[in-house]
């Protein structure tokens, strides 16, 4: 049953749909050559038609037309096309600066990786808003970190400081190259991941060592290259290990909660006490 009305008459919400209705159409004529100037997208939208919302915005650009917006929500901004974002800041020192990266050195490929990773995940595209992003691997260290700051006696969100999960050791140096580009402070902190090999194991179970440590060594390298200025911190062996949880990934991360939950300060280990002020350095006063 359709809607029958002005469209001054009804919710802001409606509005909303109405407005992302009117792209979608314009979308489907396949009409190139307009500029579209578009202020706080997701404004009284669901999260899940914001993104829809995205997607015809991007088609929009893609078919030839420009599209400028305003966003407070990491759903309108791409994290593998980081060229397409610039990012207003204002200091009492500087004043207002805008930052662009005029060509982020990503492959095809790269590109393809970091939009997996990010479609459906709006708190990885969190680093466009963050004044300092620290880097964790995966999901124990995702839960765990934000505790460590809080037993630290910092609140993470009222620094805009965010903890963002790469999905793997393997994707640090596409985040870390998005993040140099745009100027954003940033710190890594990455499971090393060498083990030591006992003589009394069979040798089948050596060369399998063997063969990982020399996988994880290239990347160690590749991530020790891209990393600047002490913002690299290695947890050896792993993050699990140096902090007692157990391997199981389905114990570990209720583990590293139930650790970090009621923690107090002389409670939080050297190897995450330094990343963190690290990383808060970033975003405090001199």
């Amino acid at each position: 049953m359709g809607i029958e009305r002005p469209a001054g008459e009804v919710g802001a919400g409606l509005q909303s749909a109405i407005v992302v209705a009117i792209f979608r159409t314009y979308e489907e004529m396949k009409k190139e050559g307009a500029i579209f100037a578009i202020e706080e997208p997701e404004v009284f939208l669901h999260p899940q038609k914001a993104r829809y919302f995205q997607t015809v915005l991007d088609g929009l650009s893609e078919a030839g037309n420009q599209v400028f917006l305003t966003t407070h929500s990491p759903i309108f901004v791409q994290v593998h096309k980081p060229e397409s974002v610039v990012i207003i800041r204002r200091t009492t020192e500087q004043g207002t600066q805008a930052c662009q990266d005029q060509a982020c050195n990503l492959t095809d490929s790269e590109r393809e990786a970091l939009r997996l990773l990010t479609e459906f995940d709006a708190e990885r595209k969190e680093l466009f808003f963050a004044k300092a992003v620290l880097l964790v691997e995966g999901a124990t260290e995702k839960v765990a970190l934000p505790l460590a700051f809080k037993s630290l006696d910092h609140d993470i969100n009222r620094l805009g400081i965010s903890v963002v999960e790469v999905g793997g050791k393997t994707k640090f140096p596409l985040f870390v190259r998005v993040l140099k580009a745009l100027k954003i402070p940033y710190a890594v902190l990455a499971d090393y991941d060498i083990k030591s090999i006992d003589e009394n194991i069979p040798e089948s179970k050596k060369n399998q060592i063997t063969a990982n440590n020399s996988k994880h060594k290239r990347w160690n390298k590749e991530i020790e290259r891209i990393c600047e200025n002490g913002s690299l911190f290695w947890m050896k062996p792993n993050f699990e290990s140096e902090l007692g949880l157990p391997k199981n990934e389905n114990e570990k991360i209720d583990k590293a909660m139930e650790k970090f939950v009621h923690a107090t300060k002389k409670d939080i280990p050297q190897s995450l006490t330094a990343p963190i002020e690290f990383i808060l350095a970033k975003v405090r006063p001199c």
